[in-house]
């Protein structure tokens, strides 16, 4: 897929689920496992935030991409969504944030 520009953006997939969150560069055959994320944390979206942001230092994942998420704590309503979605771009640099459940 293109971004408006007209260029391909890498793709970064991400499953977010309570037990367990792994993600993948669509490029490469590393999955990166890191711990999952539960509604019951106290601010479930600001631990996914820290949790991608050190997750692009440690594993030196590039910017610029298209993050696709699939997660079992997304927001209920569009505005939090958005909101997150936004956070995610500034954290991990990615040119897109795709969201959903």
């Amino acid at each position: 897929m293109a971004d408006p520009t007209g260029a391909t953006l890498p793709v970064v997939g991400v499953d977010g689920g309570q037990s367990q969150t792994r993600l993948r560069l669509a490029s490469s055959p590393q999955v990166i496992e890191l711990p999952g994320i539960s509604r019951l944390e106290s601010d479930p979206d600001a631990t996914l935030v820290a949790l991608l942001a050190r997750a692009w230092v440690d594993h030196d994942l590039p910017g610029g991409v298209r993050l696709v998420l699939g997660l079992t704590t997304l927001p209920p309503d569009t505005a939090t969504r958005e909101h997150l979605a936004a956070r995610l771009a500034a954290a991990t640099g990615a040119a897109q944030v795709w969201l959903t459940d």
